[in-house]
């Protein structure tokens, strides 16, 4: 009878420790990086927006290889989507809900590790001759059950890094893209046609 009492006693406390904890939590995380893409906004926007070109540039790839993906719909078009299924990066989906020149947005839900959903947006923006500044958002509002969840876990340590280096990625295929199009565009047209 003391043991229950005690075990009793013990689960009051983790659960008024977790209400205290969702009370002074944050109802929402914003996560965003920014980086000079060395490209044309075109190379940019292609890399962005074609999930296929994701595999080359995304950190999550980087992280956990063994990803399986699946892509459905028209490339760079809103309604396309990707899915995957990782050991490290769990089980979820992405998918474009604004496609524009300068603007791609979407929506992203994960099912593994846990249950969650947010938003996000690509700004692209021409600061110089074969210069883009890409800006990478991701938001969500946090429910009050997941609250303990995000106290504990950073979405701005966890997230910022990653974006960090998918930005990095991204600007190095960018640029291999953007001066292979200008040497081509350079060499006498009998040295192009080889």
């Amino acid at each position: 009878m003391k043991i229950l009492k005690i075990l009793l006693l013990i689960a009051v406390v983790i659960f008024f420790t977790g209400l205290v904890i969702a009370l002074m939590a944050p109802k929402k995380y914003s996560v965003e990086r920014s980086a000079i893409i060395h490209a044309n906004d075109s190379i940019t926007h292609y890399y962005i927006s074609n999930f296929q070109a994701w595999e080359k540039w995304s950190p999550w790839n980087e992280m956990d290889p063994s990803a399986q993906y699946s892509y459905a719909g028209l490339d760079g078009a809103v309604g396309a989507s990707q899915s995957w299924e990782g050991d490290k990066t769990g089980t979820g989906s992405m998918t474009w809900t604004t496609v524009t020149p300068n603007n791609l947005a979407y929506e992203m839900a994960m099912v593994k590790p846990f249950p969650s959903a947010s938003k996000g947006m690509f700004t692209l923006e021409n600061v110089g001759q074969n210069q883009t500044k890409v800006t990478w958002q991701d938001g969500a509002d946090i429910s009050f059950g997941q609250r303990p969840i995000y106290y504990v876990m950073s979405m701005e340590k966890m997230l910022g890094p990653q974006f960090e280096r998918g930005l990095f990625k991204m600007d190095s295929l960018a640029t291999i893209a953007q001066n292979t199009m200008i040497l081509n565009q350079n060499l006498p047209a009998e040295a192009s046609a080889q």
